[in-house]
């Protein structure tokens, strides 16, 4: 379904990975600009909780301040549905008139889906590469724990959160022939096979690089019990 084009300009704030790459994923594939930090043309905050600073400067500019269901109900539809009903606190509900919509997002026919499922490169996986995959779910694990006080299922997330970053490491690279937006905008652990591309020479780390070592660490988390 094709939508007419708004301008919604968003930042993210008390999310952590993956669930934060999801949502942006799914709001920039309906058209939606991402911005890591609130900017002067941000008409959306979207969060989980008050009190952080993102979201101070987003009332201080009159932005709408809305949960994280707002994204995922608008991509349901396949349009931009009124902010009121998934306003922060009903005192965020007067934005002026330039953060208003006019017209609906735009979708550009596809869907992100973080868990698309790649060739394998199983000449690749040897016990060295196991174990340093194992090492990134711990370390993966270690960090949601710290982040996410419910009761989660923080394996699952864990392992879907390492491959999510490869995914977003691909877009970024796609976009711009580098990873400094992936580093500079990606909050979690990276996995220790993306930093070894950090540290290695631009022109060394293609498309296709990141996208083998993303086929490396699904079929690992395939063969590794949860």
């Amino acid at each position: 379904m094709r939508l007419q084009q708004t301008k919604v300009v968003f930042a993210l704030s008390g999310l952590v990975n993956p669930e934060r790459a999801e949502l942006r994923s799914l709001a920039c594939a309906m058209g939606a600009q991402y911005r890591q930090d609130v900017t002067t043309d941000t008409t959306h905050v979207v969060c989980k909780f008050d009190g952080t600073p993102k979201i101070a400067q987003a009332r201080q500019q009159g932005c709408f301040i809305v949960r994280t269901d707002w994204i995922q109900a608008c991509h349901h539809e396949q349009k931009r549905l009124p902010e009121d009903d998934f306003l922060l606190h009903k005192q965020d509900q007067n934005p002026p008139a330039s953060k208003r919509p006019r017209t609906d997002v735009q979708s550009h026919g596809k869907n992100v889906d973080s868990s698309q499922k790649l060739p394998a490169r199983k000449d690749q996986v040897d016990e060295e590469t196991s174990k340093m995959v194992d090492g990134d779910i711990k370390r993966f694990r270690d960090y949601l724990a710290s982040q996410v006080k419910d009761n989660q299922d923080k394996e699952t997330i864990a392992r879907k959160g390492l491959l999510e970053a490869f995914v977003y490491a691909k877009e970024c690279h796609e976009q711009h022939g580098d990873l400094k937006s992936f580093q500079d905008e990606w909050i979690g652990p990276i996995p220790l096979a993306l930093q070894r591309l950090l540290e290695d020479l631009p022109a060394n780390v293609t498309t296709k690089r990141i996208e083998e070592l993303h086929d490396v660490y699904q079929l690992v988390l395939s063969r590794s019990p949860t």
